[in-house]
């Protein structure tokens, strides 16, 4: 391995992804403000049937998910599965703005880049909106 490579982070962007160098707060957790752990997260999702006011028997657009790319209303994809993020951005181990910007895009490519072991579906069944749209 070069030593004098700078080890690059891959974003989501409206042409699809770009890489960023990797700065010290890319690598790894980020600390999180009290009470917005993983187990913190998981006892949220415990006591709730659905963390989000969205469901859809619909397929739902793409288009559609676009539209819900800001802090307050994130929308994403991961394996044609849309997901309501919103409630989960604080709670994200690499810190709000690494999740935060993938709202709006299908992230499955980011995802399985940086989490390919993590069983998302069981961590955001919760917050599960319903499918994509071919």
């Amino acid at each position: 391995k070069d030593r004098n490579q700078v080890p690059l982070k891959v974003m989501a962007s409206d042409d699809g992804f770009e890489q960023l160098p990797l700065t010290r707060q890319w690598r790894g957790k980020v600390p999180l403000g009290r009470g917005f752990s993983q187990m913190d997260w998981m006892r949220l999702a415990s006591r709730s049937d659905s963390l989000t006011p969205h469901r859809s028997a619909a397929p739902i657009p793409m288009d559609e998910v676009r539209r819900h790319a800001t802090p307050d209303d994130a929308w994403c994809v991961l394996r044609g599965v849309v997901y309501d993020i919103t409630p989960y951005l604080h709670y994200h181990p690499g810190g709000f703005e690494s999740i935060a910007s993938v709202a709006g895009t299908d992230a499955t490519r980011v995802f399985e880049f940086y989490h390919k072991w993590v069983n998302y579906h069981a961590m955001l069944e919760k917050c599960a909106i319903g499918i994509l749209a071919a």
